[in-house]
């Protein structure tokens, strides 16, 4: 530290400004004193806020947006190492990302990275938002070099200073990614990056700042799909901090939320709301009332359902800043502050939405709660894509199709123990191989795996309802024949228990061949008398006129089957809602269909992605990169294959059979109410049984005319086929 004083004392004691100059940067860069101001504090003091796309320009002063104090001085707080804003659009993220990236350049003089969505955002972001910011502090003139100086090393995308650049780019720009470092990264509206091949742009990025100690992470975005959204994902990993202000009627301290604006009224409510006096000793429900006012709409609070004017609502807000009047309750002062919902692990996230909007209020709106309440109407008419961008934008929240949304926890819990609904049925031989009355064929579904299979036992009766039977893991590389012959010893020797027609096998197979192709080709050669098919899956995208076709494989003369996959996932995802009746499915409870398996029933979700063109198409996606969705698969295989038996007569040969079973059923008898028996089945399976003779499927004749089927006596099983809706998209 010694020498590097004294070259730059002697070279301007000489008044040698070249030497001055030319001096290197990375020491000039150290000389420079370590700012003490905070980030805040800093952007108080310099900050400018330029005309260009700003309703309010000039001064930078935090009493006009209080809640922006401590999201700029988050990555210099004590302990934080992550921090991810989930902000609503309007409410100043983007403008405190810019005013971080100011205080990098003008007090600590280290690198920056900025990444965008694409090459084009980023340059618009450099051009539009960032340049013009500093162009209008006074602190930063002349510490960006401009690309067009001699051997300022700048680019419109690259612009160097004393101790480092700053460098904005794309998301897809992944080659860029792996060629650079730098200790202070910022994500902005990271929920817009598309998916690469080379994995999570963000996580590629953050390598970039793995030497630096001081390392800053910050994102910042509006959130999009539930499952989907990076920014909702870093929200619930953090300390999930929400703003909470006072009641200015009772003192309790609360978040706001878009469903306490309230804008309908009982009529005794309406006679006390007058042209914008709103009485302060009113106290309001909140529910289905058949007066709608969104002119005199007013905010709720939680605790005492007293209503809020929108001039209370602001003054609880603003009272964040010290500089700001506070609300006084009871003789004590309450101001606004960020508070954590969950513990701090040193990743700090924040959730903010547009009911806190205090700037931008639009022309033929008396109050921003009459605003909001008009903009949640227009987006609920609107349609799903317009109420998406109120979900997210305005709400600040995931959006989710609720007719896609299947619960995990729904379907364990409606999971049925077969053997207590057939003795209620009357049968009483009965045990964990006997299956329920209505399944009048069995087909299996396997997934193939690196390291084992997965084999799914579905039995399917009338009107297209379903029993999941069994669910069984065998370890082993299917590329061995030794273990091939196992999985069809296993298979070929199991039998199901009818508990009228007796002994049953299974009628056909479906073996995915996403993995191992070849051994799945062999196996199903090898097994081709019993029905068993490889299958492969395409996009609704490629051909939307068929459900199911079959291809002729030379090679190992078999048919390969070409399933619809997003058809038939639209078709289970809808099937899955109906817990009994026409294309229901049914659950055992036993200990092999745990928590896990459900979660990987619930694996995917529908989402809309939008095209170049505009249009949007629907794709199943995982929730997680590594969730299991084995189950899931197995489930859509299995319906794919009902689909395939239906051209050779077998939905016809079910309600046929149906019919019969329907004739030889004891009558209902009332049992006693008495505790479901404890399953016995294990979760995996590894001793298998020797196989016994197979029952090969009869070819059945249709019938010219179908006499009119009788009713069944009980409700588990379903009506005739008319009863039901099928809904094979879940609408």
């Amino acid at each position: 530290m010694t020498t590097r004083a004294f070259r730059f004392t002697t070279a301007t004691a000489a008044g040698n400004s070249l030497v001055i100059q030319e001096f290197d940067k990375r020491e000039n860069a150290i000389l420079l004193p370590k700012s003490r101001l905070k980030i805040s504090e800093w952007a108080e003091k310099n900050a400018r806020v330029p005309s260009e796309g700003n309703a309010e320009s000039g001064k930078y002063h935090l009493s006009r947006m209080p809640h922006e104090r401590d999201m700029l001085d988050d990555p210099i707080s004590p302990g934080v190492r992550e921090s991810y804003n989930e902000i609503g659009g309007q409410l100043g993220k983007t403008l405190v990302q810019i005013i971080q990236c100011c205080y990098c350049i003008a007090e600590l003089r280290q690198s920056i990275i900025m990444m965008r969505q694409t090459e084009d955002t980023a340059l618009d972001w450099m051009r539009d938002k960032f340049m013009p910011t500093v162009e209008d502090t006074p602190c930063m003139e002349g510490l960006l070099k401009e690309p067009r100086m001699r051997d300022s090393k700048s680019t419109g995308l690259n612009r160097r200073f004393p101790g480092g650049s700053i460098r904005v780019m794309g998301s897809n720009a992944t080659s860029k990614m792996r060629s650079t470092s730098a200790g202070k990264l910022f994500f902005d509206e990271v929920d817009a990056y598309k998916a690469t091949k080379e994995g999570d742009q963000m996580a590629l990025l953050i390598r970039a700042a793995t030497t630096f100690g001081d390392a800053w992470i910050n994102a910042a975005s509006t959130p999009t799909l539930a499952g989907f959204s990076r920014i909702d994902a870093g929200y619930k990993r953090g300390d999930q901090q929400k703003y909470f202000v006072p009641c200015p009627h009772c003192g309790f301290m609360q978040w706001l939320k878009t469903e306490h604006n309230k804008f309908s009224f009982t009529e005794d409510e309406y006679k006390h709301l007058t042209d914008g006096r709103h009485p302060t000793d009113r106290t309001f429900e909140i529910g289905e009332f058949p007066l709608r006012d969104t002119r005199r709409a007013i905010y709720i609070c939680e605790e005492c359902k007293h209503g809020w004017t929108d001039s209370q609502r602001i003054a609880s807000y603003m009272s964040g800043h010290e500089d700001n009047p506070a609300i006084r309750v009871n003789g004590i002062d309450l101001r606004a502050t960020w508070r954590p919902t969950s513990a701090f692990n040193g990743i700090r996230s924040r959730h903010l939405s547009t009911m806190y909007l205090t700037i931008g209020l639009k022309q033929g709106f008396d109050t921003y709660l009459h605003q909001n309440a008009d903009e949640f109407l227009e987006a609920v008419h609107g349609g799903r894509e317009t109420f998406m961008v109120w979900t997210n934008v305005k709400k600040t929240e995931v959006f989710e199709d609720q007719s896609e949304k299947v619960d995990w926890k729904v379907l364990y819990d409606r999971a049925e123990d077969y053997r207590v609904e057939l003795r209620a049925l009357g049968f009483s031989a009965v045990d964990e191989k006997t299956t329920p009355v209505g399944v009048m064929l069995v087909e299996f579904s396997m997934d193939i795996q690196a390291d084992r299979v997965e084999i799914l036992s579905i039995g399917f009766g009338d009107s297209e309802q379903s029993w999941v039977l069994g669910y069984n893991v065998i370890y082993g590389d299917f590329d061995m024949p030794a273990f091939q012959d196992r999985v069809a010893e296993h298979l070929f020797g199991k039998r199901f228990q009818h508990p009228v027609l007796g002994d049953m096998a299974y009628h056909s197979g479906f073996v995915d061949s996403g993995h191992k192709q070849k051994a799945v080709y062999r196996f199903c050669r090898n097994h081709k008398s019993k029905n068993v098919y490889a299958i492969k899956g395409f996009g609704m995208s490629k051909m939307l006129s068929s459900i199911v076709t079959g291809v002729k494989e030379r090679a190992f003369g078999i048919y390969v089957l070409n399933f619809n996959v997003d058809y038939l996932k639209n078709t289970v995802a809808g099937n899955l809602h109906n817990s009994d009746g026409p294309n229901s499915i049914h659950f055992p409870k036993s200990k092999v269909f745990d928590e896990k398996f459900f979660q990987g029933v619930c694996s995917e979700k529908k989402v809309s992605i939008q095209q170049r063109n505009g249009t949007y198409i629907s794709e199943w996606r995982k929730l997680t990169p590594s969730e299991r969705n084995e189950p899931f698969d197995m489930l859509v295989y299995a319906n794919g294959g009902l689909e395939w038996n239906r051209r050779s007569g077998v939905v016809e040969w079910i309600a046929r059979k149906w019919k019969e079973v329907l004739l030889k059923m004891p009558a209902p008898v009332k049992m006693e109410t008495q505790p479901a028996p404890a399953a016995s089945q294990t979760v995996r399976e590894y001793e298998l049984r020797q196989p016994e003779t197979l029952h090969e499927p009869k070819a059945v004749k249709i019938p010219e005319a179908r006499p009119e089927r009788p009713r069944s006596p009980f409700k588990s099983i379903g009506g005739p086929r008319s009863g039901g809706k099928y809904n094979p998209f879940g609408l």
